[in-house]
């Protein structure tokens, strides 16, 4: 149960980051949240791994669905460290 003022707990943090893709035109909204997480402070550096994996399958999908029409997921972004 929650001890703190309206709800909040010291010391515990959900983490959360949120993306769409592609860039122009979005077609998906992707949200990874991570609850009580034992390492981290921040949203990208521990949701970010797992949102790049969502949206480089989703990437895929969109290419696979539409063709060229659909931009190509740059590799050296996909790669980078977060």
């Amino acid at each position: 149960m929650a001890d703190g003022v309206h709800g909040y707990s010291t010391g515990k943090m959900d983490l959360s980051f949120v993306g769409f893709l592609p860039a122009e035109k979005p077609e998906f909204a992707i949200l990874v949240m991570a609850a009580e997480p034992q390492s981290g402070r921040f949203g990208s550096s521990v949701c970010g791994p797992a949102f790049r994996e969502i949206a480089e399958k989703a990437m895929v999908h969109l290419r696979l669905q539409k063709g060229s029409a659909a931009p190509a997921p740059d590799p050296a972004l996909m790669h980078q460290k977060l």
